[in-house]
């Protein structure tokens, strides 16, 4: 696999149950062991899992942080499952900042036309996400399953 040596890629995931965080600790290894840099948003806590106090103090911190990494980072992983609110908004604001993103799920349920036209590749497996990244869309490209 080649590596783009300037790559940063931010993992836009659902993290609010186990299946959903196996997933996102599996692109931050596969990640990692490629030297990938990459920015993880589970890495600055759960907000769900806080107290009301501490959830308060923080939402403005982690919005901002969460910002900033879409900014810098050159490509995204989203994970689509369960169509999360949170990962469609990233999904909007990465589109908006011509990031390249590359789609990702392992429960496969259809996209609609306007995620589909937003991302560069969709991908149904991990490891086709890494050739994804690198420009090797190969058969994953586009799907034709709209909804």
């Amino acid at each position: 696999m080649r590596k783009d040596k300037d790559m940063k890629v931010y993992i836009a995931a659902p993290f609010f149950n186990e299946e959903q965080l196996e997933v996102v600790k599996q692109f931050e290894i596969i990640l990692g062991q490629h030297g990938i840099e990459y920015f993880s948003p589970r890495s600055e806590g759960t907000l769900k899992q806080m107290t009301p106090e501490e959830r308060l103090s923080k939402m403005g911190k982690v919005f901002k942080s969460n910002i900033g990494h879409m900014d810098w980072c050159t490509h995204a992983i989203v994970v689509i499952d369960g169509y999360d609110k949170g990962v469609l908004f990233e999904m909007g604001y990465l589109y908006a900042t011509d990031k390249k993103m590359i789609s990702y799920t392992n429960n496969y349920q259809g996209i609609n036309v306007m995620l589909n036209e937003a991302i560069t590749c969709h991908c149904e497996s991990m490891f086709r996400v890494l050739d994804a990244l690198n420009g090797d869309c190969g058969d994953v490209t586009k799907t034709g399953d709209v909804t």
